[in-house]
Formats: structure tokens, sequence, C-alpha cells
């Protein structure tokens, strides 16, 4: 958490204090991952950029998504990422959420194997804790549709693969990169684009820490080359 601090920077924020920002303990790849405690992806490069070009201190917490939002609404971590202003928590309910401006858009969408009906459509998987889009929740609440959530995506494809899921939910370029990473061998999950599928973009949300957003949005602002150059790295847009 928050440092006591005498240093401002050119955002009137501290340049002595160390900031907690909060990631989805996922492997999320190429967006973020998560594992033995070592964060990697574009999330890591474009923070660690932010951080050096801020001239402040950045510590990225992985932590499971929920417990996320319980920490931000506790107050433990001072920034949140992803976020999106369409996510609700009961855990952020009637606290006022500050959200920097977009800094990556993609695609929630729904991967099917090459041989399925969608006319049979019965299992749906996704991460836990994800936002289901309207599309299916109708479904879901006449039972009409049944909602597997896990916690990791290699266990969503498999499910997929052997049939135990007709759809999964996830998104757009962690779906694609492990589909090239992980599974050469045709046949391959392939984008529905006639199940629901969602573009959204990703932001920062801090509750305790504005004058921190308006850093990260001056940050976007000024460094769209160097931010563009980490994005094509990763393959994000």
């Amino acid at each position: 958490m928050l440092v006591p601090h005498f240093g401002y920077c050119a955002c009137g924020i501290s340049e002595d204090a160390t900031y907690v920002l909060g990631i989805e303990q996922l492997n999320y790849f190429p967006h973020y991952s998560s594992q033995h405690g070592v964060v990697t992806g574009f999330a890591k490069e474009f923070f660690d950029e932010f951080a050096k070009a801020s001239n402040i201190k950045l510590t990225i917490k992985p932590l499971p998504v929920k417990r996320l939002y319980q920490n931000l609404g506790a107050g433990q971590i001072d920034l949140k990422y992803p976020s999106n202003p369409n996510w609700k928590s009961q855990f952020t309910a009637g606290q006022q959420l500050y959200f920097s401006k977009p800094i990556v858009s993609t695609q929630d969408v729904s991967f099917v194997r090459n041989e399925w009906d969608d006319e049979n459509l019965s299992h749906l998987g996704t991460i836990v804790g994800f936002t289901i889009p309207i599309g299916y929740q109708a479904k879901i609440k006449t039972h009409e549709l049944h909602l597997t959530e896990v916690n990791r995506i290699s266990s969503l494809i498999n499910m997929l693969l052997i049939g135990r899921l007709d759809a999964i939910y996830i998104n757009r370029e962690v779906g694609l990169f492990y589909i090239q990473e992980h599974l050469r061998k045709s046949p391959q999950p392939t984008i529905d684009y006639q199940l629901p599928n969602v573009a959204l973009d990703f932001h920062v949300s801090s509750i305790s820490q504005p004058d921190l957003i308006t850093c990260l949005d001056h940050f976007l602002k000024k460094s769209e080359t160097r931010i563009l150059q980490i994005k094509t790295k990763y393959n994000v847009h």
C-alpha cells in the first residue's frame, strides 16, 4: 500500500511512495501472466515503462479475480488492471471508481470445435469471475445453458476439445495465442462470431489514487510511440 512520502512527480503524486497494482492471477498471455510469482506479458512491460517514465515505484501484485475486487474495495491495493466500467462487483459497490483512458482494445469471443453444431449449445465454459455477456445470461438463468467456471485457459480448451463443453468464452488474443503455441495439430478451436462476442477496453481503476490515474492518462498521451512498440511486440491493440 501507499507509503508516506515527501517528493512529487510532475503529475502531483509521490516519487517516494510504493504503489501497488493488482492484476488477475492468471496465465492470460499475451496480455499478462502470473506463474510462480513471476509476472510477464504486455502488462508487465507497459507498467514498468509507466513507472520509469513517471519516476514512481510500482509493485505488481497478482491476485485471484474475486480477491482483486475485495482488495480494491478494502483499500489494500492502489490500482486494478484490467478494469472496465461495465464490470460490477459487490466489493466496490457504492464507492467512487476512477478509470484511466483505455490501455488495450480487445474482444471476448466464443471459441467452438470445428465440427460443432450451434443448434445444440448446452454447455459453456469461462474463467472464474468473468462477466458473461447478455446473450448467454438469459439461457443460463432458465437452465437451458450450463455454465462451467475454471481457473485455467488450458483446462477450458481441453474440455472443449474432448466435448465436455460446446463453447468457451474467453479473450480473443489469449485463445489464439494458446492455440498457436500448444495446439499445432488439427482440428483446432475456432471463433464463432454468430455466438455472443463483446468488444471491450482494458482500463486501470482506482478508488484511492485519482491523481495516479491522471498521471497514467498523461503517460498514455505522451508515450504513444513507445506504447505502440510494446503492443506490437505482444500482438495486442
